[in-house]
């Protein structure tokens, strides 16, 4: 015969598991459902989706989309065209400057652009079967569509034409460190393709320039290696090479 005082215990020491058991599986029950909702609640509202930047058809529209195949490989051909009347002279310029290109029909051409405020920066860009790069630029008052030079640009930037090519310079300097080869320290200045990279007029105002997203001149640069010209994007705002 079990006493009253152990008969006690005992029922305390079930009520205390059932509890700790119920308890338990309540938790884990509200932490594998009603917890985990909770959970991913606030995870979708944490995550942030970016606006997507669509094209602004009052602005520019694509005035070819053609895909050929040309001698084995795909070239794609987008040509931009403003969509105002205000363009024309710019829509001409445009035309003439890539007509070679998509006349020989062995060109990808693709384009994007920027607004800033009132100013529009075009940009295309033409590669060929192996990856050479040509670009054109074009950056206009939104208002008037009058284009603006390069001198317009870096006064817009508040940069010295003076300083433009020791800016070049710097950021040349920078990628090159860079991209030094492990245990080298310093850049070799006696070579040819640094000289030809740093001279003057390669380092000149007027190189392609365009205000990109953040509101930065950027300059297409040519980069000399072994007589190989690679074609480079230099922010001048943020001093650094635009990674692509």
């Amino acid at each position: 015969m079990i006493s009253t005082r152990k008969y006690t215990f005992l029922v305390i020491i079930q009520v205390l598991l059932v509890v700790g058991v119920l308890g338990g599986g309540g938790y884990f029950a509200y932490n594998k459902f009603i917890n985990k909702e909770k959970k991913e609640e606030i995870k979708e509202e944490e995550v942030v989706v970016p606006d997507i930047q669509e094209l602004n058809e009052d602005i520019i529209v694509v005035d070819i989309n053609e895909n050929i195949v040309h001698e084995g490989y795909e070239v794609s051909i987008r040509t931009p065209r403003l969509s105002n009347e205000k363009g024309s002279t710019i829509n001409e310029k445009i035309k003439n400057d890539i007509e070679e290109y998509y006349q020989e029909k062995d060109h990808s051409i693709d384009y994007e652009y920027y607004l800033n405020g009132d100013i529009v920066s075009l940009v295309i860009n033409i590669k060929d079967k192996d990856n050479n790069e040509t670009f054109f630029t074009y950056n206009f008052d939104i208002n008037n569509y009058e284009l603006l030079d390069n001198r317009n640009l870096l006064k817009i930037k508040d940069i010295k034409e003076e300083d433009v090519h020791g800016l070049l310079i710097n950021i040349y300097d920078s990628h090159l460190k860079d991209s030094l080869e492990e245990g080298k320290t310093d850049i070799d200045r006696t070579t040819i393709s640094y000289k030809k990279t740093i001279d003057k007029d390669n380092c000149s105002i007027d190189l392609p320039m365009y205000l990109d997203q953040d509101n930065h001149l950027n300059v297409i640069f040519d980069e000399y290696k072994d007589e190989i010209i690679t074609k480079y994007i230099y922010n001048l705002n943020a001093k650094k090479v635009v990674e692509r």
